[in-house]
C-alpha cells in the first residue's frame, strides 16, 4: 500500500501543473472501502467545483499507473469557505476577511477571538486583526487554531 507521502507528491506534480497547492491528503478506511481524500487549494482564489472535477479527472488515471492502491475512492475538495489558517502567508492572502483565532496568550491563557485579518509579518512572526475597531498582533507561533468565517 502506497503511504500518504508517495500519493501526496503525485498530487503535488498534478498540481503544480494545474497551478494549484496541494491542502491535505488523507487515507482513511471507511465503512470496508478505503478513501482517499486529496484536499486542493487555489493561491490565487477560492476553489470552485470545476477546479475538483478537472484535479480528480487528471490524478485519478496516474495514481492506477504508478500507485499500488486498489479499491479505493477518490474525493478531490476544496479547504472550505471556512477554511483553516495554517501558515503566516496565510494571514496576508485573506487580509481583509473575517477570522476566528484560539491561541494562549501572554498569561498562559485559551484565549478565542474574532476579527477581521490585518495581514502579517513574516519577519517578526506576527499577525494583526481588528476587533472591534481596535487592530491587535498577535505571534503566529502562538495560535492554536484559526479558521475564516462565512460572511453572507
Amino acid at each position: 500500500m502506497e503511504t500518504v507521502d508517495t500519493i501526496r507528491k503525485i498530487a503535488d506534480d498534478v498540481a503544480k501543473r494545474m497551478k494549484l497547492e496541494i491542502f491535505d491528503v488523507n487515507f482513511r478506511k471507511q465503512k470496508g472501502r478505503f478513501v482517499l481524500n486529496i484536499v486542493i487549494d487555489d493561491p490565487m482564489d477560492y476553489i470552485s467545483v470545476e477546479q475538483c472535477e478537472k484535479f480528480s479527472r487528471e490524478i485519478n488515471p496516474i495514481l492506477d499507473a504508478e500507485s499500488d492502491i486498489e479499491n479505493y475512492i477518490l474525493e478531490v475538495s476544496s479547504p472550505g469557505l471556512d477554511r483553516p489558517l495554517r501558515r503566516i502567508e496565510d494571514f496576508e492572502r485573506f487580509k481583509g476577511k473575517l477570522a476566528k483565532i484560539r491561541f494562549v496568550d501572554e498569561g498562559g491563557k485559551n484565549v478565542s477571538v474574532i476579527g477581521r485579518i490585518n495581514g502579517c509579518d513574516i519577519d517578526t512572526d506576527t499577525f494583526s486583526i481588528e476587533i472591534e475597531g481596535n487592530t491587535k498582533s498577535y505571534e503566529f507561533s502562538k495560535i492554536i487554531s484559526a479558521n475564516l468565517v462565512v460572511e453572507f
